[in-house]
């Protein structure tokens, strides 16, 4: 009885440690797909450094201003592609 209780909680140790991270990680990057306005046009580099200059701002106003010139470039891009992407992103007020 004891044995099985060690080894189930070995068991999910070592779920939690190494499959735990993994998982996190691939939830991230589909939840960056999803908060990022123009994912599906940006490259794996361009969205990991769209990430890091979000994460680089200090006010949110500073994200706002940025946030809204990536908004315009995404729009210019995708008018260029042939795709179709909404006028605004959700949640988001755009900045003029």
């Amino acid at each position: 009885m004891i044995k099985k209780l060690l080894t189930s909680l070995l068991v999910l140790f070592v779920l939690v440690c190494f499959v735990g991270p993994v998982g996190a990680g691939e939830m991230s990057e589909s939840g960056d797909k999803k908060q990022v306005f123009g994912w599906q046009l940006m490259t794996p580099e361009e969205r990991t450094e769209h990430r890091e200059r979000m994460m680089s701002f200090k006010t949110a106003e500073e994200r706002s201003e940025y946030r809204s010139q990536h908004h315009k470039r995404m729009m210019e891009r995708a008018k260029a592609e042939g795709v179709e992407l909404p006028d605004k992103p959700r949640g988001v007020a755009i900045i003029d």
